[in-house]
């Protein structure tokens, strides 16, 4: 694993200002719409050669940051990913832009995926993973990880290379809790032996990827009458609510008439529930691996897996895969030409209803190859935003409040404009963002790219970024009944008390009084008689509560905790509140907040290495008189030798310092393995071999930490261990990992087992060989 090193630069982006569009939809039952726009970038490179490759992210609070990889070229077919953009999906606002220019060169056209977290708790730890990779190119897929999740600037080396063939593309990536599921298409498009892949790793806060498995879930093929059917790129989605990986991509006809393969196209829908071991049709049947395509009549379907039959026309790419708010399976086509007009394609929802794909028509006036499209769910609606033919430089949304079947009119909720210098502008694609809290609402987001027409091949490499968020259905029907009502208000009303973060109502990041006003002014705005104001609460007295004790009187009479400030005290006991703000008996809005004040001291570590010490305080903030408390120290040296540090207590109420010094020595752990290398011969491919054994053992003065065991080398996934370990070994004691090989190809195999302790250890490697016959 080799350290890439990284220059962060910082830039300075302009943001136009945000765009309000509230807009009425003519048709009785039809939702509306409110649009809120912001440009990200301007003048943000794209083209052939270069590219702007949007790719999104989601964590559960809601505070989301999405990465876009801009790549310039300026040698033809070469260039390098020189940005990585990050922004906060709530808000449409910019974090930070920060140069890459350690990278490999990866060739034109590149492709990114990007993604958080997706099902951990709002204040868990974790990090941003994303998958970087040549398209159109030979080069390999690297997948990186961050330092941190929330600070986006530290770019991490490559955690794990794995090599793809001859124009290899299309990375998607979704990350759940410490499961990587990561597909992608091997070899190009025009390969008769190119396959859709899937892998899942261990992901994990620290040390590299773990490969649990690799399967391949579709391969190209000929057909008698049709001749060579191949693979083009692929659709993914991580659907939180229905806890699936949906994967689609596409199969098309190869002939000496349409050597780009834009005869047909047809698409496989493919999704997993259990991560990968499993994989099931839309009809929710077990489907053996790998498909491929089967010719078939003109009236019969092309495969078992499809939604199309012989005959039915469709553009070279799908648009977008999901599942519908109640779960019925669904992927987004062009489709057409519109009979009596050539220009006139149709974007087609194909929906599962059951027994069968059913086609519903979205839009019909749509241009082969051109129209960007996303489509995605939110709480209760699907929503498509698109581009026309006739309007290139509007975004046109329709919603689906049934599932599919029926969908709004078409409602233009954004206009990029004319460019400055005159020029027409054009959206050239539209995404979907979807975080897993976005089904707590009825508001979806869509990152949008344009650029002026004019320029080379009508892309003059001066695109913007566009962020869009639009809220379907009254801004205050909480419950999702299509309604705001009462029922509205309790629900909030119980959310806000709790600090939710769906309570989030004026999209600030924070949960506080300003989301009730906001909550209850679009409640009044959009129906009579409903309460003008929160309801009235009286302040509780928490005076003398333990914290936890006050926090849920507050949160008992419908109120919530404010500001915790701590003051000084000789009087209250340890860890009760000093006062509150607005005092006992105030007359207040429902959840309002009350601050609280808790007495303070200091425990602190200082003095040479008080980084090799830490202490846990047993005192809280104040002992009463005539008792006594604890401080907790323990030692935890990074290296050798002496140590020494000092703890300092500092009381309130001019009671002045203690110190008590602190000392230690740091020794190294000692360990031995053995053997030091593994010869299993040869062994028939399919097979697997007998397990031989190596042993760890202790054999130094302190317990043994044993960090991690892994495989790496040459050929990895032709050995399998067994990992007997316990996470610290006692002194004097063993214990062993178990190692077996399983060709699956003839010749030589080698790989290495790494065993990786803590306790200042280096780590050792076993050498692995074998061969495969």
């Amino acid at each position: 694993m080799n350290c890439l090193p990284r220059m962060l630069v910082s830039v300075v982006i302009s943001v136009a200002c945000c765009i309000a569009v509230s807009v009425d939809v003519s048709a009785a039952d039809d939702p509306a719409i409110t649009a809120v726009s912001r440009d990200l970038t301007q003048d943000y490179a794209w083209g052939f050669s270069s590219g702007v490759k949007q790719q999104h992210g989601s964590y559960k609070n809601g505070r989301s940051l999405h990465a876009v990889s801009r790549r310039t070229g300026t040698t033809g077919a070469n260039g390098y990913p020189d940005y990585f953009f990050w922004f906060d999906e709530h808000t449409g606002r910019t974090i930070v832009l920060n140069r890459a220019v350690a990278y490999p060169t990866l060739g034109k056209n590149p492709a990114t995926h990007a993604v958080f977290t997706s099902d951990a708790a709002a204040t868990a730890a974790g990090q941003f993973w994303w998958v970087m990779g040549g398209r159109a190119n030979a080069q390999p897929f690297d997948l990186y990880r961050s330092a941190e999740l929330f600070n986006p600037l530290p770019l991490q080396q490559v955690l794990d290379n794995f090599v793809v063939e001859d124009q290899s593309t299309t990375p998607a990536l979704a990350v759940v809790g410490e499961d990587g599921l990561l597909a992608y298409r091997w070899r190009s498009s025009g390969s008769t032996t190119g396959e859709v892949r899937f892998r899942r790793y261990g992901l994990f806060e620290s040390g590299p990827p773990l490969l649990q498995f690799e399967k391949s879930l579709g391969k190209a093929t000929t057909a008698t009458d049709l001749g060579n059917i191949t693979l083009e790129q692929l659709w993914s989605r991580w659907d939180p609510r229905r806890r699936a990986f949906a994967l689609t991509w596409q199969w098309f006809q190869h002939t000496a008439a349409t050597p780009d393969g834009l005869a047909f196209g047809s698409n496989p829908f493919l999704y997993t529930d259990d991560f990968g071991t499993t994989w099931k049709a839309a009809n929710g049947a077990a489907v053996s691996l790998p498909l491929d395509f089967m010719a078939a009549t003109a009236s019969s379907v092309i495969t078992p897996y499809d939604h199309l039959r012989r005959g039915e026309d469709t553009e070279w790419l799908p648009q977008d895969i999901g599942f519908t708010p109640e779960g019925a399976p669904w992927v987004t086509l062009i489709t057409g030409p519109v009979p009596g007009d050539a220009d006139g394609w149709q974007l087609t929802l194909f929906r599962w209803n059951g027994t069968s794909w059913q086609g519903i028509p979205i839009a019909d006036d749509l241009e082969a190859l051109a129209d960007p499209i996303a489509c995605g769910p939110t709480r209760d609606y699907l929503v498509c935003a698109y581009s026309q033919l006739g309007t290139p430089g509007s975004l046109v949304v329709r919603s689906s409040r049934d599932d599919g079947l029926t969908w709004s009119a078409p409602v233009t909720v954004d206009n990029v404009g004319i460019a400055d210098n005159g020029a027409t502008q054009r959206i050239n694609w539209v995404s979907f963002m979807q975080p897993a809290d976005r089904y707590l609402d009825n508001t979806a987001r869509f990152v949008v790219g344009y650029y002026r027409v004019g320029d080379i091949d009508g892309r003059d490499y001066k695109n913007r970024l566009r962020w869009v968020r639009l809220r379907i259905g009254p801004p205050a029907d909480f419950n999702g009944d299509g309604t705001a009502n009462e029922a509205d208000l309790s629900e909030f009303t119980a959310a806000h008390a709790a600090a939710e973060p769906r309570a989030d109502f004026n999209d600030d990041g924070t949960v506080d009084a300003a989301d009730y006003d906001a909550f209850i002014a679009a409640m009044a705005d959009i129906e009579a008689g409903l309460p003008p104001s929160p309801p009235s609460v009286t302040a509780p007295n928490v005076t003398g509560f333990t914290q936890t004790a006050a926090t849920g009187a507050i949160a008992g009479a419908g109120l919530m905790v404010g500001a915790v400030t701590q003051q000084p005290s000789s009087t209250v006991p340890a860890g009760a509140v000093i006062s509150q703000s607005p005092g006992t008996g105030s007359i207040l809005a429902a959840g309002s907040p009350i601050g609280v004040a808790l007495p303070i001291s200091s425990i602190s570590l200082s003095g040479t290495n008080p980084g090799q010490f830490a202490r846990t305080n047993n005192c809280g903030t104040s002992v009463p008189a005539g008792s006594s408390c604890t401080i907790s120290v323990s030692f935890k040296p990074t290296s050798t030798g002496s140590k020494s540090a000092s703890i300092t207590v500092t009381a309130g109420d001019s009671a002045g310092t203690k110190n008590a010094a602190l000392s230690g020595t740091g020794v190294r752990s000692v360990y031995s393995v053995s053997p030091t290398s593994l010869a299993f011969g040869s062994v028939p491919r399919g097979t697997i071999s007998a397990a031989r054994i190596v042993t760890v053992t202790n054999t130094g003065t302190v317990v043994l930490p044993i960090s991690s065991v892994t495989l790496g080398g040459t050929n990895p996934g032709q050995f399998a261990r067994t990992n007997n370990c316990p996470s610290q070994v006692p002194v004097g004691q063993s214990c062993t990992v178990s190692v077996v090989f399983k060709p699956t190809s003839k010749g030589n195999k080698s790989a290495t087992l790494t065993i990786k302790p803590g306790g200042g250890a280096s780590a050792k490697a076993v050498g692995l060989s074998g061969t495969g016959i």
